[in-house]
């Protein structure tokens, strides 16, 4: 029997603390429009949606402290940029929002930076230039599988 279809994603949920902190950092940072909202009987936000510019799928936050709290530090969302130029023009929109990154790495295949949001989740961002670099079988980098 052959496997049913999926033709795509549909959204990505990212769990926060406080959905109005984290609304309000998504729309600076990545320019996020709010599609939907969800609210509680008593008016509290259960979920909003959101149209992130370049992504083709929304985002959705949602308060979960628990997952908050066992996601802090961890590199959840790997978003890509064409160039190592695209990516030097995100550190400077970083900067100017006052948000602290790691800088330019040289990953495995390409350039990244990281940086991290109100409730302490990784962001990253990963070039989809490469470098021309082989870094294959070198300690703590990846390597294809073929």
């Amino acid at each position: 029997m052959p496997r049913p279809v999926i033709n795509g994603m549909k959204q990505v949920k990212v769990p926060v603390g406080d959905i109005r902190r984290s609304l309000d950092w998504w729309q600076r940072v990545y320019d996020a429009r709010q599609t939907m909202e969800f609210k509680n009987p008593d008016g509290t936000y259960n979920c909003v949606y959101l149209e992130v510019p370049g992504l083709e799928h929304e985002v959705a936050l949602e308060p979960a402290p628990a997952a908050v709290s066992a996601l802090r530090g961890f590199n959840l969302l790997v978003f890509s940029v064409p160039t190592l130029i695209d990516l030097e023009t995100w550190l400077t929109h970083l900067e100017r929002l006052g948000i602290q990154h790691s800088g330019i790495y040289f990953g495995t295949t390409g350039w990244g930076t990281r940086y991290r949001d109100p409730d302490d989740i990784e962001h990253q961002l990963y070039t989809q230039q490469e470098h021309g670099r082989d870094l294959d079988g070198l300690p703590g980098r990846g390597h294809r599988v073929r």
